[in-house]
C-alpha cells in the first residue's frame, strides 16, 4: 500500500522576472516501510518537495494524496492534526525547546495533542537511542547528535506512518552522522517506520533502498 502519492506536482515562487519554479511536474509512489533517499545539489527543489509532503506548503499545481486522502482538499487544523499525529519530521537544526529538558521535548507532541504518556514507550525509546542518561539534560548540555536523537525520539513518540527528515545530519560530524543514520535504518527494520531522508551525501543515501534524484525540480531517471 502506498503512504504518498504525488501526482504531476509543481511549485512556483514569484512572478516574472523573480520567478522560481522549485518543482517541475513531479510524480511518485511511497510504498509503507520503504526507506528512500531524495538527493540531489543546494536548490534542486528536495527540501520543497518534502515541506509539499508534510503539509507544511501547497503545491502550485497537481495533486499530493496520502493513504489516497488529497491534502490540497484538507484544511490547516487538518493538515496540523495530521502532522501532529501520522507524520513525524526531522530537521537539520534539531528544533528542540531550549528551556525543555530531553524528556519533555521528546514528550512535547503528547503533551500538545492532550494523550496520557506511555510511559514504557518512552522508557523504550530512550534506551532504542541511548539517551536514558540524559533524560534530565537541556538541549544546550547535549552534543549535535544527542541533540538529533532527541529529535528522532519526539517523531517516534507519536508512532508516526511516516519519518520525513530533512537534511537530519548536516550539521553533525561523520561519526555523528553515521549514528544518526544507522539509527533511522534501525528504526526502518525493526520499528517498520517508512523513512524519507533529504540529503546531498551520496554516501548516507547508497544505505537507503530507493534513491530519487532531483535536479531543476525534475526527477532524473538516469
Amino acid at each position: 500500500m502506498n503512504i504518498f502519492k504525488v501526482e504531476n506536482v509543481s511549485k512556483v515562487f514569484g512572478k516574472g522576472e523573480a520567478k522560481v519554479v522549485a518543482l517541475d511536474n513531479i510524480s511518485l509512489e511511497i510504498e509503507e516501510g520503504e526507506f528512500i533517499a531524495i538527493i540531489g545539489p543546494s536548490g534542486s527543489g528536495k527540501s520543497t518537495l518534502l515541506h509539499i509532503m508534510a503539509g507544511l506548503e501547497k503545491p502550485t499545481s497537481g495533486d499530493i494524496y496520502f493513504y489516497g486522502k488529497n491534502m490540497n482538499e484538507m484544511s490547516k487544523k487538518e493538515l496540523t492534526i495530521l502532522r501532529r499525529e501520522k507524520i513525524g519530521i526531522i530537521y537539520q537544526f534539531y528544533n528542540l525547546i531550549p528551556n525543555l529538558n530531553v524528556e519533555e521535548n521528546i514528550l512535547l507532541p503528547i503533551e500538545f495533542d492532550r494523550q496520557k504518556v506511555d510511559k514504557e514507550k518512552l522508557k523504550n525509546i530512550m534506551k532504542f537511542l541511548n539517551i536514558e542518561n540524559r533524560k534530565t539534560h537541556l538541549p544546550n548540555e547535549l552534543s549535535g547528535g544527542q541533540q538529533q536523537k532527541v529529535a528522532i525520539g519526539r517523531a517516534l513518540m507519536i508512532n508516526p506512518k511516516i519519518i520525513l527528515a530533512d537534511e537530519p545530519t548536516g550539521n553533525l560530524d561523520t561519526k555523528s552522522s553515521n549514528e544518526i543514520i544507522n539509527l533511522l535504518k534501525e528504526a526502518n527494520k525493526k520499528l517498520k517506520q517508512t523513512i524519507i531522508i533529504i540529503t546531498h551525501n551520496l554516501e548516507i543515501a547508497k544505505l537507503a533502498d530507493r534513491i530519487i534524484k532531483i535536479e531543476d525540480g525534475k526527477i532524473n531517471l538516469n
